[in-house]
Order: structure tokens, then sequence, then C-alpha cells
């Protein structure tokens, strides 16, 4: 639920309220995302069109405090209306993770499951491709050999989250990881 709130003439804020339902069926409000998603500054035109910001917000300070001990890269977290991917670092430990959810538990994936390298230095960008029916989520990092590598993970129709191992593996080996328009060339050609 969206609502605004006005401080002074000038200052209005955009506030959202999550709804749950209840294990006896009815709907409650989610206190655990109460305080997670902070206010938005706004102005009163357009009110009421930011649902989806809502959600995707929602979205993002789910996957943070289910994954507290790695850092959310906001800039590169995605969220359409059924699925949403994020990618979370280690600085410390020079890790990554991809993670996609459909409306389940989240999935994730180690940088490692795409690269054969043992860091992951920088996440250089993500993105998003859809194709027959299905959601392909991209993440392009550089690992301790400053060779760029991309990781796939895929959503399909029903939900279900995959790693696309073999996928990336073969975006990989042709060296189609430049930027992110020659993976997406290079998916556009490869997938049925």
């Amino acid at each position: 639920m969206e609502y605004l709130s006005r401080e002074t003439r000038e200052d209005i804020d955009r506030h959202y309220r999550y709804l749950v339902r209840s294990s006896s069926g009815g709907i409650v409000p989610d206190d655990s995302l109460a305080g997670a998603v902070p206010p938005i500054a706004t102005d009163l035109a357009g009110s009421g069109q930011h649902a989806s910001l809502g959600v995707k917000l929602a979205r993002a300070a789910l996957l943070a405090k289910a994954y507290p001990a790695w850092h959310l890269l906001e800039r590169d977290f995605i969220s359409d209306p059924l699925s949403s991917f994020a990618i979370l670092e280690n600085r410390k430990t020079r890790q990554c993770q991809f993670i996609a959810e459909a409306g389940a538990a989240p999935a994730a994936v180690a940088h490692t499951a795409f690269a054969p390298v043992a860091s992951c230095i920088e996440v250089l960008a993500s993105s998003r491709l859809e194709k027959n029916g299905k959601i392909f989520y991209l993440a392009m990092f550089r690992g301790q050999d400053r060779k760029q590598w991309v990781g796939v993970v895929s959503v399909s129709a029903d939900g279900s989250v995959t790693a696309e191992k073999a996928l990336a593996e073969r975006i990989n080996r042709t060296g189609a990881t430049n930027d992110m328009k020659s993976v997406k060339a290079f998916l556009t050609k490869e997938l049925p």
C-alpha cells in the first residue's frame, strides 16, 4: 500500500506499507519490512503510480536481509512484476553471488559457478533479456586474472530459477564479454 505524507508545503514523502497473509488467512502488516524501506522524497504529480517501485524496494530489502554478511549492489538490482535479480558482494573475501527469485525462496549462485577464478574483483554490469518466455539475468564481473566473465541465471514461466552454466561457458569461451551489448547479441543468436 502506498501513501504520501506532507511534512511542509514543499516536503512530501512517499511511504509504503507492506501487507502479508497471516497463518489464519487474514491480511496483516508485514512488520519485517516496516523500517526496511525508507520514505522517498517526491511531489504530488504522479501520485499512486509508483507501486512497482514499492515492490522493487521491498524485494531488495528482503534479499539484503536474507544475506546479511553480503553487500547488495543496488545499482545492479533488477526487478520486474514476476521476478528479481541481485548481485551481492563480499569485498573482504572478494566473492560475488548472483541471486534470483520468482516469488519463492531466493536461489543463490556463486561467481565460481561461471568462472574458474577464485576472486570476484569487481562487478561491472547487470542486465536482463527475455526470450521464448524465459527471463535471463546477466552479470558481468572481473576476476583476479583481470578477464571479464559473465554469469547467467534464468527464471522460467513456472518460476523456477536455473544457473545457466553451459550458456555462460559458451559466452565466456567465445570472448563475447566486452560489454552487455556483445553478450546480448551473442544470446540473441545462440538461444532458440
